[in-house]
């Protein structure tokens, strides 16, 4: 089912189903390889005023080293690894958490056959599906105590997307809610924010002046509220229903929602209708 998922995603990439959002976000890496100015010429910006991603110059020596293969597969094979690691990840963690060892490969089943949570592999905004891997690796470090791993993770991911952080702040409510382990949550809640905080900082030294389709109008919980909770009712489906057998954890996976529920929007491609997934 994984070949499926990846081959489907290799198809639309050939088909140029995918790649218009994919080469706006690697071309200041590619500008970066061929002409050593880390700049985006299609919007004549600096990259950080649309999005903050330093973390894409990992296909930096990849570009450089192979020209003549399209920069814009670099992503794909790197969220396909992502996405093949992530399963093997959730069986690790499900052999540590599942006391009746006979579901352990239930979760990761589930992973593989959920269209909701595998649509970010064909879809032009691929900064998640590159953290598959990271995001359950650190949950993983976070359940069994490694918690400096979990910082490591926390701040690289910050590196790929400035609303990365809010995966922290899931991790520091999992450490509370999960295993009351208050002085460590806070302590990465915090970490969390403070990433998040200096990653817009540092974007709005570059004036954010990148903003047509993305813009809000402002901010409103009850906005499109319709909108916003069938969007996490997907997220719920495709997490196996868990959050409705133990609702606690809710608690650590609505933050990661947070910047869609204060938008005051009309633009479905926010709350993944139309595949834009951010």
């Amino acid at each position: 089912m994984g070949c499926i998922w990846i081959g489907y995603a290799f198809i639309t990439y050939f088909l140029c189903g995918h790649t218009e959002d994919i080469s706006l976000q690697t071309h200041p890496v590619v500008n970066a390889a061929v002409h050593g100015q880390y700049w985006n010429t299609l919007f004549d910006g600096h990259p950080f005023s649309n999005h903050f991603r330093p973390g894409l110059l990992v296909f930096y020596p990849f570009i450089k080293l192979f020209p003549m293969v399209p920069y814009t597969l670099w992503p794909i094979v790197a969220k396909s690894i992502s996405f093949m690691v992530a399963p093997l990840l959730l069986l690790k963690l499900g052999r540590k958490v599942l006391p009746d060892q006979r579901w352990v490969f239930a979760i990761p089943l589930l992973w593989l056959l959920s269209d909701v949570l595998m649509r970010p592999m064909t879809t032009p905004n691929y900064a998640s599906s590159l953290l598959f891997a990271p995001i359950i690796g650190a949950f993983y470090f976070a359940y069994v105590g490694r918690l400096k791993w979990v910082y490591v993770l926390v701040f690289a991911m910050t590196l790929f997307k400035e609303n990365m952080p809010l995966i922290g702040v899931c991790l520091a409510m999992f450490l509370i809610v999960e295993k009351q382990q208050w002085r460590q949550g806070l302590a990465l809640g915090l970490f969390s924010i403070v990433l998040g905080l200096s990653a817009l900082t540092i974007m709005n030294q570059f004036g954010f002046p990148v903003t047509e389709g993305h813009g809000v109008s402002g901010l409103s919980i009850f906005y499109r509220f319709d909108w916003k909770a069938t969007m996490v009712l997907k997220l719920i489906i495709g997490a196996g229903l868990i959050p409705f057998i133990a609702p606690k954890t809710l608690l650590y996976q609505l933050p990661a929602t947070a910047v869609y529920w204060l938008m005051h929007t009309d633009d479905k491609k926010f709350f993944f209708t139309n595949g834009h997934h951010h």
